[in-house]
């Protein structure tokens, strides 16, 4: 026993002999009943307490630093702790039994777990989901049309990126909660960006994009490089506007929305050249090159019959020169031809040849052809076999057709106007034997002498 006890043992029965004493005024024969010794009482031990630890990750497996962790025992608070920057947390105090652990952090979702601590220290890891949203919008011009195929991008780890469809519309999914910086672009508008926040919602945002201010510069020239100075420049899009070429033929274009327009150069007396051309960017070029309008010459050859002539070569010889054919029907077309005075010439082996001047200015031109049949002349002298010319004699031709002619003094003759072919060329006079000869002409003129014989008297 330990001295203490001893000690406190005595101290109770002194007391208790003394209270016997006490209470009695006269001694007594009976004996005295010793006082009732009372046990020593044993300290109580404190009850042991446990710590409960653990670490929480993100659906990632990283560390979530500033995650809330509730302590809950019998439906009441028990305590409550923070994870680290490394995502630890512990609590001490913890006695034998099942507590609740909630961990929750904004823009996770909240996780419970029943822990029972059985005579010593508990672990308890958690591992929360992002909660994720979504955001979508509408990007438009000023004027509210819709723009698509715009590229939206947003500054998140997977560096997300679309493009708005037919109604300019945009789309992300499985967004965690944090700020971003949208980014919505096209060739042709103002790159545009927006911070947004998400935090428990789906968001909606959107953006209008300006166009970009564009110039329009270049030279109009004719097809040969020649400046057309006061040649007109129209545009027709996003902005009607109307400019002209100074004297080398240089034009400018400025304070134009971008966009799809339709560019026209004109002058009098070349042809105007349009081009449909997207602005897009700060400065564009475009020149231009005008052709001077060509026109077609057309028209019908013919026989002094009136019978269409096949196989005609036509020549024209002037600002351009074409050549070209007649068909069966006996006509022609000649295209491409510029403006100017031409020298057209049709022709074909047995016509007589001709030609035309013509003018082309602003219209087509027709230009027929009536083409004789080629002749030719037979010509001679008519002598005797000693060389006396023999004047007023007579020749006939017979062939293609049939004509005469006589000599003159000296005895020659001509006859013109002989189509190609085959004649008999007879010759009579009075005193002289007649005679016939036969003559080809053909594609020349021919030379023929006839030599008379004296008719003798019988």
């Amino acid at each position: 026993m330990r001295k203490g006890a001893v000690l406190k043992l005595g101290l109770v029965v002194l007391v208790a002999g003394l209270a016997v004493y006490a209470g009695s005024r006269t001694w007594s024969s009976q004996p005295v009943k010793p006082a009732e010794i009372v046990p020593p009482q044993t300290e109580t031990a404190a009850p042991a307490v446990y710590r409960i630890s653990g670490t929480i990750l993100d659906h990632n497996n990283s560390p979530l630093s500033g995650v809330g962790v509730v302590f809950n025992f019998r439906g009441g608070l028990f305590g409550k702790t923070t994870t680290n920057e490394n995502g630890h947390y512990f609590q001490e105090g913890f006695s034998s039994g099942a507590y609740t652990l909630t961990a929750s952090r904004p823009g996770f979702a909240a996780q419970s777990q029943t822990v029972v601590v059985t005579g010593a220290d508990t672990a308890a890891d958690f591992q929360l989901k992002a909660l994720v949203y979504s955001v979508s919008g509408t990007a438009t011009t000023p004027d509210g049309s819709a723009i698509p195929e715009a590229m939206v991008t947003l500054d998140d780890p997977a560096g997300s990126s679309t493009a708005t469809d037919g109604e300019g519309r945009y789309y992300f999914a499985d967004l965690t909660p944090r700020a971003y910086v949208l980014a919505v672009s096209k060739p042709g508008s103002v790159a545009e960006t927006k911070r947004i926040d998400i935090i428990d919602a789906d968001i909606s945002v959107d953006v209008m994009l300006q166009p970009v201010i564009c110039s329009v510069s270049g030279t109009v020239t004719a097809s040969d490089g020649t400046p057309l100075g006061l040649a007109k420049i129209e545009f027709n899009g996003s902005k009607y506007l109307e400019t002209a070429a100074d004297n080398k033929g240089y034009y400018f274009a400025g304070g134009l929305p971008s966009g799809t327009y339709v560019i026209t150069a004109s002058k009098d007396g070349y042809v105007s050249e349009a081009k449909t051309i997207d602005i897009m960017d700060p400065t564009v070029a475009v020149d231009f090159a005008l052709a001077v309008p060509t026109r077609t010459m057309w028209g019908v050859v013919t026989a002094s019959d009136g019978t269409a002539l096949a196989g005609v070569a036509i020549e024209i010889n002037g600002p351009v020169w074409n050549q070209t054919t007649t068909r069966n029907t006996g006509d022609y077309h000649v295209e491409a031809l510029l403006p100017g005075a031409y020298t057209v010439t049709a022709s074909k082996p047995g016509y007589m040849e001709q030609t035309r001047t013509m003018e082309i200015s602003t219209q087509d031109a027709g230009c027929d052809f009536v083409l004789p049949v080629r002749t030719y002349t037979i010509s001679g002298i008519a002598a005797t076999a000693d060389g006396a010319p023999v004047p007023e004699v007579k020749l006939e031709f017979n062939g293609p057709v049939w004509a005469e002619v006589a000599t003159d003094y000296s005895g020659r003759y001509s006859k013109g106007e002989l189509p190609p072919g085959t004649y008999t060329v007879t010759t009579t006079r009075a005193g002289f034997v007649p005679k016939s000869q036969t003559v080809v002409i053909a594609d020349l003129d021919v030379a023929l002498d006839v030599v008379l014989n004296v008719l003798e008297v019988q």
